[in-house]
């Protein structure tokens, strides 16, 4: 349990035996130092612990276990299949407000992504807007995020990457929506900020 102090209260009140009471706190103190060595948790947090979901004094881990995943994706993106041609691609950028534009496939699956940035030698040549697709234009995405990752995994892959926006994808690949490191980083700030006043 992590409670030597109730150990050594609740046997001394049980056996009447306050002369032991030396020993019992030698006992406990070191059945104490002992556990905390294997299970750093107690009985009652060990499970919470598993799933990331425990808070404790550090408060940069406070915060990112309180972050939820789902409010801060960003759903509203501008997609496209891999036939689209470049022409059509074209429209949906001026359309879009994000440097990247997903290609799905009928499935909602995510295939990669066409950067603008990436295709900027092509994006305003109009006598090629016929000659390449999305799928031509594409790339694969620096890496995808998991709907069920916690937090913590979140910010590692930002900070590994260095990258603007990650797409977030369930289990079958399906695309959820994007993350923004920029949002990210000032809703963590903000909620450090608020947790530290508190």
């Amino acid at each position: 349990m992590h409670a030597p102090l109730t150990g050594i209260f609740l046997i001394a009140e049980l056996t009447g035996g306050y002369s032991l009471l030396l020993p019992l706190m030698i006992v406990s103190v070191s059945s104490y130092l002992t556990i905390i060595i294997f299970e750093p948790h107690s009985i009652y947090g060990s499970r919470l612990a598993k799933e990331g979901k425990l808070l404790t004094h550090h408060t940069d881990h406070a915060v990112l276990t309180l972050m939820n995943l789902e409010s801060v994706i960003d759903r509203d993106y501008m997609a496209v299949e891999a036939g689209t041609e470049l022409g059509q691609i074209v429209n949906q950028v001026s359309r879009s407000r994000n440097r990247v534009l997903p290609v799905l496939d009928g499935a909602g699956t995510l295939l990669g992504e066409v950067d603008i940035v990436h295709i900027r030698k092509v994006l305003f040549r109009i006598e090629l807007y016929h000659h390449f697709t999305a799928a031509q234009l594409m790339e694969e995405p620096v890496a995808t995020l998991l709907d069920t990752a916690p937090m913590s995994s979140v910010m590692k892959t930002f900070e590994r990457t260095g990258a603007e926006w990650l797409p977030v994808v369930d289990t079958s690949n399906h695309l959820k929506g994007y993350i923004s490191r920029q949002r990210l980083y000032t809703l963590y700030r903000k909620m450090v900020h608020d947790m530290s006043e508190d």
